[in-house]
Protein backbone atom coordinates (compact mmCIF):
# COMPACT_ATOMS: atom_id res chain seq x y z
CA UNK A 1 0.00 0.00 0.00
CA UNK A 2 1.41 3.80 -0.79
CA UNK A 3 1.63 6.32 1.62
CA UNK A 4 -0.54 8.94 -0.41
CA UNK A 5 -3.31 6.51 -1.25
CA UNK A 6 -5.14 6.66 1.97
CA UNK A 7 -5.07 10.59 1.90
CA UNK A 8 -9.11 12.32 1.49
CA UNK A 9 -10.09 13.37 -2.35
CA UNK A 10 -9.34 17.15 -1.31
CA UNK A 11 -5.88 16.43 -0.68
CA UNK A 12 -5.41 15.53 -4.29
CA UNK A 13 -3.32 18.59 -4.82
CA UNK A 14 -0.91 16.87 -2.31
CA UNK A 15 -0.81 13.70 -4.15
CA UNK A 16 -0.19 15.41 -7.89
CA UNK A 17 3.01 17.42 -5.83
CA UNK A 18 4.07 14.35 -4.66
CA UNK A 19 4.04 12.69 -8.18
CA UNK A 20 5.50 15.95 -9.68
CA UNK A 21 8.38 16.02 -6.92
CA UNK A 22 8.81 12.44 -8.16
CA UNK A 23 8.91 12.82 -11.73
CA UNK A 24 11.56 15.77 -11.21
CA UNK A 25 13.76 13.65 -8.91
CA UNK A 26 13.54 10.67 -11.68
CA UNK A 27 14.59 13.10 -14.80
CA UNK A 28 17.31 14.21 -12.31
CA UNK A 29 18.64 11.17 -11.69
CA UNK A 30 18.44 10.22 -15.61
CA UNK A 31 20.38 13.19 -16.46
CA UNK A 32 22.94 12.66 -14.16
CA UNK A 33 23.24 9.00 -15.72
CA UNK A 34 24.01 10.76 -19.14
CA UNK A 35 26.33 13.29 -18.56
CA UNK A 36 28.07 10.28 -16.77
CA UNK A 37 28.47 8.31 -19.74
CA UNK A 38 29.46 11.53 -21.91
CA UNK A 39 31.90 12.27 -19.07
CA UNK A 40 33.32 8.50 -19.59
CA UNK A 41 33.35 9.05 -23.49
CA UNK A 42 33.87 12.13 -24.52
CA UNK A 43 36.51 13.39 -20.85
CA UNK A 44 35.73 16.56 -18.65
CA UNK A 45 33.88 19.69 -20.32
CA UNK A 46 36.28 22.44 -22.52
CA UNK A 47 36.34 26.04 -21.30
CA UNK A 48 33.79 28.57 -22.39
CA UNK A 49 35.66 30.47 -24.61
CA UNK A 50 37.06 27.28 -26.35
CA UNK A 51 34.22 25.33 -26.96
CA UNK A 52 33.53 24.28 -30.54
CA UNK A 53 33.87 21.21 -33.14
CA UNK A 54 37.52 20.28 -32.84
CA UNK A 55 38.38 20.28 -36.83
CA UNK A 56 37.93 24.19 -37.15
CA UNK A 57 40.10 24.93 -33.80
CA UNK A 58 43.42 26.71 -34.24
CA UNK A 59 45.68 25.07 -33.45
CA UNK A 60 44.39 21.76 -33.84
CA UNK A 61 43.67 20.15 -31.27
CA UNK A 62 46.17 17.30 -29.63
CA UNK A 63 44.48 13.82 -29.59
CA UNK A 64 45.48 11.31 -27.21
CA UNK A 65 45.25 7.52 -27.36
CA UNK A 66 41.95 7.47 -26.09
CA UNK A 67 40.66 10.73 -28.47
CA UNK A 68 36.92 10.78 -29.20
CA UNK A 69 35.45 13.86 -31.15
CA UNK A 70 32.44 15.03 -28.84
CA UNK A 71 30.17 15.83 -31.96
CA UNK A 72 28.42 18.90 -29.88
CA UNK A 73 31.77 20.70 -29.49
CA UNK A 74 31.41 20.74 -25.77
CA UNK A 75 34.18 18.33 -23.96
CA UNK A 76 37.56 17.90 -24.64
CA UNK A 77 37.69 14.45 -26.35
CA UNK A 78 40.09 12.77 -24.05
CA UNK A 79 37.52 10.37 -22.25
CA UNK A 80 38.63 7.10 -20.37
CA UNK A 81 36.98 4.65 -22.96
CA UNK A 82 35.91 3.79 -26.39
CA UNK A 83 32.23 2.17 -26.49
CA UNK A 84 32.21 -0.81 -28.86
Amino acid sequence: MRLLDNLPLQCKVVREGWSACNLHCSLSVFRLKLEGEELARYGPAKPLDQQGIDQYAEPGVQKGTNYQQDPTGRRTGQGQHHPS
